[in-house]
């Protein structure tokens, strides 16, 4: 079913059962595959392929060259950049959507995994690449260059809740919760100054992580904590709530901080 003033661009294919609300716009070079629901009031740029099963809530706008997977939920008032992928397509080890050239997309390492969710008025920058069981919150903003959640597989997730603030340049393994009104990445960065969060960490609300920081495995980061600029967190430590951190420290590996503590640049505690 296709809605009122429908507009779309050339070499446009849309699926069986599909639902386009009113007012959408789309470019050229589209491949909706089946199943799929499309709000109201969407904008979609040229090059723009959306897997069976997915759902695109009213009021967003999405940029050039994205891939959206199968199963994928985007909420309302939700903008997407440029040369975005969220999610997988891969479908029993195969692609099975014709001559789009995907294999420029960087995909085919994703695993199937479970759904991507993108909440609502949520924002997501230039070139990101958000995995399967990733889930990010209402009013959230991904910024350029973010991975999150990259060869996920079944029984892994990402969670980041609303109101995060992820910057430009940040990597995000699985198995990570990023709990409300996080800032990551925030700061002044340079070509190649990315913050790396590993796997298994746990960051909780209102922490504030600066640019070219690492979070290493199995890290936990309790609320109201606040590390500046190029920091290490070896694996298996815990900061605790209200702690701050300075610029160009390495905190060692299965390290306890207590709540309140505070390090200053040249590691005093």
């Amino acid at each position: 079913m296709i809605g009122h003033n429908f507009k779309r661009g050339s070499d446009v294919t849309i699926g069986n059962n599909v639902t386009i609300g009113n007012n959408v716009t789309m470019g050229d070079h589209i491949l909706i595959e089946d199943d799929i629901v499309i709000g109201d009031n969407v904008i979609i740029d040229t090059g723009f392929i959306i897997g069976n099963s997915s759902n695109i809530g009213n009021d967003v706008v999405i940029g050039n060259n994205v891939v959206i997977g199968r199963r994928v939920t985007i909420g309302h008032h939700v903008v997407i950049g440029n040369t975005v992928t969220i999610g997988s397509l891969i479908r029993d080890g195969n692609f099975g959507i014709g001559n789009f050239g995907i294999g420029n997309f960087g995909i085919g390492n994703f695993g199937i995994g479970n759904s991507a969710t993108i909440g609502n008025s949520a924002t997501i920058g230039d070139s990101a690449t958000i995995g399967d069981s990733v889930t990010i919150g209402d009013n959230a903003t991904i910024g350029n260059n973010v991975w999150i959640g990259y060869k996920i597989t079944d029984d892994q997730y990402v969670q980041i809740c609303e109101n995060v603030t992820i910057y430009g340049n940040v990597n995000i393994g699985v198995n990570v919760y990023i709990g409300k009104y996080v800032e990551i990445g925030y700061g002044e960065p340079k070509d190649g100054d990315f913050v790396v969060i590993g796997n298994n960490v746990y960051i909780g609300n209102r922490v504030r992580i600066g640019i070219k920081c690492q979070i290493k495995m199995g890290v936990k980061i309790m609320e109201n904590a606040r590390l500046e600029h190029q920091i290490i967190v070896e694996k298996e430590s815990v900061i605790g709530q209200h702690s701050i951190i300075m610029n160009n420290v390495i905190i060692e590996a299965g390290s306890f901080l207590q709540n309140g503590t505070f390090v200053d640049s040249e590691g005093h505690v």
